[in-house]
């Protein structure tokens, strides 16, 4: 199942819907979503975002992105703020890297935008590990 009419078939099928039911809640016609469904006719976006709230589905879904999409707990993100916290207590440390002309220190605006990063970047590591760490059968 990987083109959207392919899920659009799966979905109306699933919540037993006829081509004639699905149009007339679209305000199209049965063969219109013939057309959509054996992938001759692209949906406009318009009704793309209607089909997925008829069957509560994201568009991302009936577009065939991910099902899965991996989101920080509050374990994680208080994970992610002491990991953060270490990080820069150790920059501020007299054995840690020097990002600031090698000899001073760094000044507040810098060291925000360094705080920043780090924080972006430690999202972003821990999204992925979820996403390549999760097994399957908790993927939906």
């Amino acid at each position: 199942m990987n083109s959207t009419g392919d899920k659009l078939r799966a979905l109306r099928n699933k919540y037993n819907m006829t081509a004639q039911e699905l149009a007339d809640k679209l305000g199209v016609t049965a063969p219109a979503i013939s057309l959509w469904e054996h992938n001759k006719r692209e949906i406009d976006n318009s009704t793309l975002l209607k089909i997925a709230n008829i069957f509560n589905v994201t568009t991302d879904f009936l577009l065939g992105a991910p099902a899965f999409k991996p989101t920080l707990s509050e374990r994680d993100e208080k994970d992610i703020q002491k990991r953060l916290e270490l990080l820069m207590n150790d920059l501020d440390s007299e054995t840690g890297l020097a990002f600031y002309n090698g000899d001073g220190e760094m000044d507040d605006e810098t060291r925000e935008l360094l705080r920043a990063s780090l924080e972006s970047a430690l999202r972003i590591t821990k999204l992925k590990a979820k996403e390549k760490f999760t097994p399957n059968k908790y993927k939906g």
